[in-house]
Formats: C-alpha cells, structure tokens, sequence
C-alpha cells in the first residue's frame, strides 16, 4: 500500500514537472484562442452597428442641409463609399495604428477622445478592485475562522445584502444620503488636481465594490473552511503552530488560487458596472462617451469603445487562465488534457 501511495506521487510529480516545461506551449495554445475570438468579436461588432440602417453622413450633417458635392466629399473622406469589408479592413488598420478612426461629429480623433476619459473609468475599476479584494479576503477569512458563530453570520447577511443590491440603486441612494446628510462630501464638480481625482472617485468605487466583495467573500470562506478541515491544517495545529501561521501561511496560500481567479473576471463585470456609476455620479469616464455616441449613433466611438471592452474581457480571462496555472501545478495538467 504505502509503495503503491509512493509511485503515485512520483508519477504526479513527474507530470506536474513536465508540464512546466511545457508551460510556454500552454501560453502559445491559449493566444491561438484568444485571437480568432477577438477577430470574430471585431466582426460582430463592426457589422452589427451597420445593421441600423443609419447613414453616417445624416449624423455628420445633423440638421444642416448640405449640397451633392459636401456629401460626396464626406464619403469620399470616410471611406463610405467603399463596400462593407473594405470599410472593416479600413478600420482595422486604424486599429493596430492606434487611432481608431476619426468621430463622426465633433471630427476628433477616436483614441484622443477616449485617452482623455479613460484614467477616470481605469481609476474607478483599479480602485474598486483593490478595495473589494482586501475587505472581502479579510471578512472571508474571519468569517471561515469563526464559523457558525454570531459575527458569521452577521457577514453572511450583509455579504447577501451586498450581492442583491444592484450598483445603480446603491448609487442612487449614496447620492440622496450624501445630498440631506453630508453636503459638504465633493461628488460633483470639476477635477483638478490629484486631490479632486480621489475623492470624487472613492465613494463611486466602494459602491462599485460591493458586489464583488460578497462574491470574493463567500469563495474566500468556502475555501478557508475546505483548507481549515484538512489533514494538513490539523497535523499543523497539533504540531503546536500558531493559528495565524495556520491560517495566513498554510490554509490561506491554498484558499486564494480560485479567489484570484474570481477577481480577475470581476474585474471586467467592474468594467460595465462602472457605466451605470459613472452616470449616477456624472464622472466623465468612458461610460458617459459610450452613452452619448450610442444616442447619436456615433459609430467609431461606439465600435472603438466596445472593441476595447471586449478585448479587456478577453485578456482578463486569459491572464485568469494562465495565472491559475502558474500558482496550481494541477491546472497545468487540466489545461494540457484539454488543448492537446
């Protein structure tokens, strides 16, 4: 038996060795994914937004009158009079040099326009996240140390509470609070210096937070549990080790591969949440362009826009993927069963 137990574990230790070699060939397998996915999106999206039905050269006009001459010259300008694929292959190309394309109303570049909102909307997600990620890991290992007790399930109700609540409507009543009670709080105004970017920015963010701090804390807490019952947490305990060596060393190293994975896929689903929270509080990210360029069916803003969200939700998954098969050799075994 214990030579049978032994051969076992050399055999997965052979394979978990093999695998990190192969590591690269995973990452080269996983971005011959990602690609074809992104191009299909960029199709879907390109040629999606032309099924409207509206001609660009309307909404560049708007309620001006133009002569043949003005329209044909915008056509010729924007490459409206080429066929559709040409179009696309047109606006790849604007893609890879960065630009995006010029906007069919203010005539602005694509890319300058969203540069200026973006550090708002990336400050509103980084923010979120980092304060999500340490509340929730904090409450969830407390409430897994102190389980089927008083303060857990006062967790418990209030992490229920925070996942049903949808962001806006947390928004909205923060706003009505902030309003009667706290007047002098700056949630509105101009931003104009490093200052004024914080604290318009923190209470947005904790709002934003707060659903993925139940979710992060109820994965952190059903993997504490699973870890505190295991042979290896109680062999450590009767050895006389501290509880927080136990706890922070051993079981919390274990517990934390899926909780990375978790925040890192939250972190897109932060990414369109923060629209709806930038509205609420009128933050000028890139929720509030994106709003706007929809309305007048503004179709570089909307399709660089969605572009870009799309390829932020793509990426995550895969720094999620291969992050979790760089922390857990097992993963790297599932990931080579399934791409080989």
């Amino acid at each position: 038996m214990e030579k049978t137990k032994r051969q076992r574990s050399d055999s997965f230790q052979a394979r978990i060795r093999n695998t990190s070699a192969r590591y690269p060939r995973l990452i080269l397998k996983r971005l011959l994914v990602f690609f074809p996915l992104l191009f299909a999106a960029s199709l879907v999206i390109f040629f999606s937004l032309r099924l409207s039905g509206v001609d660009p050269v309307n909404v560049m006009l708007g309620e001006r009158q133009a002569t043949e001459d003005v329209i044909f010259s915008l056509r010729e300008q924007f490459h409206l009079n080429e066929p559709l694929i040409a179009q696309y292959w047109q606006w790849v190309k604007e893609v890879f040099s960065g630009s995006f394309g010029i906007d069919y109303i203010n005539r602005q570049s694509v890319a300058v326009m969203i540069g200026q909102r973006a550090p708002i909307t990336l400050g509103l997600v980084i923010m979120s996240t980092t304060i999500g990620t340490v509340i929730a890991v904090g409450l969830g290992v407390l409430s897994a140390v102190k389980q089927n007790t008083i303060l857990d399930r006062v967790i418990s109700v209030a992490v229920l509470i925070f996942v049903s609540a949808p962001s806006f409507l947390v928004a909205i009543g923060t706003l009505i609070f902030l309003t009667v009670f706290m007047p002098d709080v700056a949630f509105t105004g101009a931003i104009n210096s490093v200052g004024d970017y914080f604290s318009r920015l923190i209470m947005p963010s904790f709002i934003l937070a707060l659903y993925m701090l139940a979710i992060v804390t109820r994965v952190t807490r059903s993997g504490m549990i699973i870890q505190l019952r295991s042979a290896y947490a109680t062999a450590a305990i009767a050895k006389g080790l501290p509880m927080r060596v136990v706890i922070w060393k051993h079981c919390f190293r274990n517990a934390f591969i899926p909780v990375l994975t978790i925040v890192t896929i939250f972190i897109g689903a932060a990414i369109s949440s923060a629209v709806l929270v930038e509205s609420v509080f009128s933050l000028p990210g890139l929720g509030g362009l994106l709003t706007q360029a929809i309305k007048t069916n503004n179709y570089p803003i909307v399709q660089a826009c969605l572009f870009i969200l799309l390829l932020l939700f793509l990426s995550l998954g895969l720094i999620a993927d291969l992050i979790y098969m760089a922390v857990d050799p097992r993963a790297r075994i599932a990931g080579k069963k399934v791409l080989t």
